[in-house]
């Protein structure tokens, strides 16, 4: 066993590469640790693993097989995966940062159900087990395996419009592997959740896909009967009349002591479960709800329901321009005359004083016109008004009037 120094890799308050803001440790390890923190860059919550830097101060071996796991998580992505979003190094130590749970462990609604005595339903066990196998399934499709599932690396994000009120994330692939070989395989598991490790992780041979398989079937055990995997193993159709008896022998199956005698793969032990019938399960709507559960989502979504949110978003937008391509178009605005234009351009003050001013200009103009217009003059006046003004431009006087010159 490799001597590392114990304690957190990274001190809550602290800033990862510049850019992750450590918030709260959620587990503190002898290799590594895991935080909740703020990405500063994205401004949103993630879940940040760090390792200890004598990993690759004192071993760089297997510093570089756990940087070849991060990467490999980082390739292999799934809806069901806390996927890899970014891997790094500082300061000599490798970090990763996975996306944020959006709800608890399975280990603890596992304790949560196990004290109010409310065991899990079959349906609840039975869609449990059928999404780890597909997620699994992935996983192996890319040369990879987990190992070592266990209920506190299995998260229960809530299912909106599901069959079951929630779906598994997997976390923590290939991880117990690479600290098997440094001798910590259970570092900072329960002794709960160690109990979940197949029989062959504590030996030399390697972990395959009857590993996982192992695992599955563990897992759908303890949902049914709420008891770990260890100690006698009781059928779960003897602790509850709900069982069918089908699920004993899948069970029994999976968790066979000698990997050659358990399911050859995940999707074997999924073909089994899907002969599973019993009362109350609609086997076309689970798995219609799963392939929607299973559907690609576009570019930058990290969960099924924010998917789900994307596409309905992206569907509501479409609706709106083909009805707003259906309606005429609207018609277009009358022209303003330039006057009108002038006028609202102008303020309410301004436009009284230019009332004002063409009052004025139109009273001098009065003077010289007859006003007001219905006051007509005589043709003698007007003789004697025309007379006037050429005289005074010849500048001579008026002559004086006929009548008044002639001499008696």
């Amino acid at each position: 066993m490799i001597d590392f120094p114990p304690g957190c890799n990274a001190r809550v308050g602290s800033i990862v590469a510049g850019r992750f803001r450590v918030q709260e440790t959620i587990r503190a390890g002898r290799v590594f640790s895991v935080h909740t923190a703020f990405d500063l860059l994205r401004r949103e919550p993630v879940r940040l693993w760090t390792f200890a830097p004598a990993l690759r101060q004192e071993h760089p071996w297997q510093a570089v097989r756990f940087r070849e796991l991060a990467e490999q998580r980082y390739r292999v992505r799934h809806q069901l995966f806390l996927n890899v979003v970014l891997v790094g190094e500082e300061d000599d130590s490798l970090f990763f940062v996975e996306e944020t749970p959006g709800g608890e462990c399975l280990q603890a609604a596992i304790h949560r159900r196990r004290e109010a005595h409310e065991p899990f339903s079959i349906t609840e066990a039975v869609v449990m087990a059928r999404l780890l196998c597909q997620a699994l399934s992935h996983l192996h499709g890319s040369s990879a395996v987990h190992g070592f599932l266990n209920p506190e690396e299995v998260v229960l994000e809530a299912w909106v419009r599901g069959p079951v009120a929630f779906y598994p994330r997997v976390s923590g692939m290939g991880l117990r592997d690479r600290l098997r070989d440094l001798g910590m395989g259970c570092d900072v598991l329960s002794e709960e959740a160690a109990s979940y490790a197949p029989p062959e992780f504590a030996g030399p041979l390697a972990l395959r896909k009857e590993s996982d398989v192992h695992g599955i079937g563990a897992i759908l055990y303890t949902l049914l009967t709420l008891r770990p995997p260890t100690g006698c193993f009781v059928r779960p159709s003897r602790l509850r009349p709900d069982a069918p008896a089908e699920l004993d022998e899948i069970l029994l199956k999976a968790m066979e002591e000698d990997p050659e005698d358990r399911f050859r793969s995940t999707e074997d032990l999924l073909g089994a479960l899907e002969g599973v019938e019993f009362q109350g399960f609609d086997a076309d709507n689970i798995r219609k709800a799963e392939e929607q559960l299973l559907a690609p989502w576009p570019e930058g979504i990290r969960s099924p329901e924010q998917g789900k949110g994307a596409l309905e978003d992206q569907a509501g937008q479409l609706a709106r321009a083909i009805q707003l391509l259906a309606e005429p178009a609207p018609a277009a605005p009358r022209p303003r005359s330039r006057l009108r234009s002038f006028l609202r351009s102008v303020p309410m003050l301004s436009r009284f004083v230019l009332i004002l001013l063409a009052l004025a200009l139109l009273l001098l103009a009065s003077r010289d016109v007859g006003w007001p217009p219905w006051k007509k003059r005589s043709a003698a006046e007007n003789t004697r008004k025309w007379d006037q003004l050429f005289r005074t431009e010849r500048g001579t006087r008026p002559a004086a009037d006929d009548s008044r010159s002639e001499t008696p």
